[in-house]
């Protein structure tokens, strides 16, 4: 085709890829943020679909926010109460507030002497100083909810401000905005919150500057490398545009389809920077090269084309198809995370092969790089080689020790998670949420569903065994605030027999049993805000909270709990259910462990077939298979040695590094084959590894320098997945350019001892 007929087609795709960029950048005006752990729960699992239905009868156990107050002075005094009143009406002003819970309005209910009649009455009295002594003697002496307000250490107030049921992402933030406010007016000694509004809030605030500092620290490194590679202006704005594009494509698709970034998709960005840029600097060394030998820019990139087109579209396929099993997972994050991934990735080889062949038709791009420079390269690539060829036994041995050590590390990883885990120790937010955990019980929440058939539930016998396992759990494990039938019949009773403590337990006959339902069911506001009876009158809950312990630990204490209740408890266990969003974020992490090992499977043998098309030989594919699967050995034993659990954040990082990291084989691989058709096997594996050498450095280095930008992150998990995907990356680097000329040269060691003992390509 005639190079006028050539240019007038490029500028017609160029106005095309326009119009497309047009279209999704206006879309970036809809750019939300989300972080929702409803999302992270497995979609349509029995587990789920219970927790919802039990949130149908007993409310949501997440619209509330907790609230601590330390005073400067001493706990019961008049200007501390009187204050924390003040405090109490502005917090039931703020916007979508529905009451705010305290010791100051929680009800102290009387029997009347004459009647069978209860009047409400309050434990403190903050306008008469001479009565707060007397106040704190009798509050303290309680055995039930009315002393859990004040902290182990007899020195917080805590305060519960429940909100509008499913508040939605703005209304969290207008609360959220307004409760900082409120705080700041007041001359408390310290205030500690926390609550899902807040942890909201908090992420979406953190990812919307994130994902902004992200992509400019990805720039700047991927810049940095493209400039010190070609030192040509053309030759930086090229891969920087076709990345950027990739990502305003791919993001624009999200938002056109109304799906927002959250805390997984938020690295969306700076994979799609990052791995995009790796086609283009193939190619583009392959073209610079061949543009020194031939003078014709467009025959220099059509050459170009043919060197490396199947090899990058080899390596486009095996990126997309990692990320494309992460759709075979239960969550929807992950789903999405896979899905838009493998778009991107088909978006950027597209575009670099078109945006490629209309800059050099337009313009032809020259190498500034010195052919001293290029020399240096070669020179240092060979002297490689041959250190490499000259200690085959003495490299495999160093591979096979960091192998077994990297396996053993691995027998330490553990599944665990905390609400939590993302942020650093030393947030603010995380350290107000470990406050509560040694103050008040914690914030984590324990539900367990009780669902016995027909009226059983206010069956005397019955109650007694829930009251044993109420017990079990404040002792055996610790579990504070419970709230269930038999805690509101204690209470109940405890009215009835004139607020004496000592009256604090069951009904002791049918007949008094009796009495007191009657009496709760009296005042309707008589269990506060403390659901333990569902709309459906035969169910009940028994719920109450733990610190963050982990979902390792918390899966044994459930076990421990159902084992109780299966050998201890004269009832049937399938009446007991252990639920709520604890419960269930620990079963997703056990699912997810599962998830990412079959995907990783699925991964490996998809990329096998791959590889099978590519190489067409048993032997290379297996040598292709373990060269890429080392270096997730190696990161799996450093996450099992310094204690980095598996969990959402930290176990997508195999799938994605091992789609990554098979690309340099693959390139590699497929410049032997070609090589191997004019020349003998060591001749062919060292020319293949001058060539590719220096592109699998580039694209590493590049690939190392925008991941390692996640390392700024204030969540651990992204640090995480920006520190171990490079960790992989150098590994594989180190995979790809000693171990596998290796395992060639000792598999086919005849072919290299026919070559003669003194040849070059024998590494002498």
């Amino acid at each position: 085709m005639e190079k006028s007929r050539l240019r007038r087609l490029a500028l017609g795709v160029l106005g095309v890829i326009l119009l497309i960029s047009l279209f999704f950048g206006w879309q970036l005006q809809s750019l939300r943020f989300d972080h929702s752990l409803e999302a992270f729960f497995p979609a349509n699992d029995p587990e789920t679909l219970f927790f919802d239905a039990y949130q149908e009868q007993f409310g949501s156990d997440n619209d509330f926010i907790m609230i601590a107050v330390r005073p400067a002075g001493h706990l019961f005094s008049q200007d501390f109460f009187q204050e924390l009143s003040r405090f109490q009406d502005t917090l039931e002003q703020l916007p979508y507030v529905e009451e705010v819970l305290s010791p100051l309005n929680f009800p102290r209910w009387e029997r009347q002497i004459f009647g069978n009649r209860l009047r409400k009455r309050k434990w403190i009295h903050p306008e008469d100083s001479a009565r707060l002594v007397r106040d704190s003697l009798r509050l303290f002496s309680q055995p039930n909810a009315p002393a859990s307000f004040f902290g182990t250490d007899r020195n917080a107030v805590l305060m519960l401000l429940f909100h509008q049921e499913d508040a939605s992402e703005a209304m969290c933030r207008e609360i959220d905005h307004a409760l900082a406010r409120a705080v700041e007016r007041q001359d408390f000694q310290e205030v500690y919150t926390a609550g899902k509004c807040l942890n909201q809030t908090l992420y979406i605030e953190l990812l919307e500057v994130e994902v902004i500092l992200f992509m400019g620290l990805a720039v700047l490194m991927i810049s940095l490398c493209l400039w010190l590679s070609y030192r040509n202006v053309y030759a930086l704005l090229l891969p920087l545009l076709v990345v950027s594009l990739t990502v305003l494509w791919t993001v624009g698709s999200m938002l056109a389809l109304n799906i927002p970034l959250d805390l997984i998709s938020n690295i969306l960005p700076v994979i799609l920077l990052v791995i995009g840029v790796a086609d283009v600097v193939h190619l583009m060394t392959h073209y610079l090269r061949q543009k020194k030998l031939q003078e014709d820019a467009w025959a220099a990139f059509v050459h170009a084309c043919q060197r490396v087109g199947v090899a990058t579209l080899l390596t486009s396929i095996t990126t997309a198809l990692g990320f494309l099993t992460l759709t075979t997972s239960s969550f929807q994050p992950l789903v999405l995370l896979g899905a838009f991934s493998a778009l991107g990735v088909g978006i950027a080889f597209l575009l670099t092969y078109a945006l490629t062949g209309i800059l050099v038709l337009f313009y032809p791009i020259e190498s500034e790089i010195s052919h001293r420079y290029e020399e240096k390269w070669t020179q240092g690539l060979n002297r490689l080689y041959h250190w490499i060829l000259a200690r085959p036994r003495q490299l495999s041995l160093l591979s096979l020790v960091m192998l077994a050590l990297a396996l053993w590390g691995m027998s330490k990883l553990t599944v665990n998670s905390r609400i939590l885990d993302d942020l650093r120790a030393d947030h603010p937010h995380q350290l107000d949420f470990n406050f509560f955990g040694e103050q008040f019980g914690g914030v984590r929440p324990l539900h367990i569903a009780i669902s016995p058939p027909d009226s059983m539930l206010f069956q005397l016998a019955y109650l007694r065994e829930i009251d044993r396992l109420g017990d079990y759990l404040e002792g055996r494990h610790g579990v504070h605030n419970i709230i269930s039938p038999t805690t509101m019949l204690k209470a109940a009773h405890q009215v009835f027999g004139r607020g004496r403590a000592s009256a604090y337990h069951l009904p002791k006959t049918e007949e008094r049993l009796e009495e007191v339902l009657f009496w709760m069911a009296q005042p309707k506001d008589f269990s506060t805000h403390y659901p333990w009876q569902g709309s459906n009158p035969v169910n009940g809950s028994l719920s109450g909270r733990i610190p963050d312990i982990g979902s390792a630990k918390a899966g044994k204490m459930e076990a421990d709990i159902m084992r109780f209740i299966r050998d201890s408890l004269a009832v049937d266990p399938g009446h007991f259910r252990l639920t709520g969003t604890g419960h269930l974020m620990d079963l997703n992490n056990s699912f997810l462990a599962n998830n990412v090992f079959y995907s990783l499977l699925l991964a490996t043998l998809l990329i096998g077939i791959m590889f099978s098309l590519l190489m067409k030989n048993v032997r290379m594919v297996g040598i292709s298979l373990l060269v890429n699967l080392w270096p997730l050995i190696m990161v799996g034993g450093i996450m099992g040695f310094v204690g980095i659990d598996i969990k959402i954040s930290t176990s997508i990082i195999f799938i994605i590094a091992f789609g990554i990291a098979v690309d340099d084989s693959i390139h590699f691989l497929s410049h032997l084959r070609r090589s191997m058709k004019d020349q003998p096997l060591p001749q062919a594996l060292k020319h293949s590894f001058l060539h590719t050498g220096k592109a699998i450095l580039m694209t590493s280095m590049i690939l190392l320098g925008g991941f390692l930008s996640l390392c700024a992150s204030q969540f651990l998990g992204t640090m995480y997945v920006g520190l171990l995907i490079s960790l992989c990356l150098g590994f594989a680097v180190m995979a790809d350019l000693i171990f596998l000329p290796i395992l060639i040269y000792l598999l086919h060691k005849s072919a290299f001892k026919d070559a003669g003992k003194s040849d070059e390509y024998l590494g002498n």
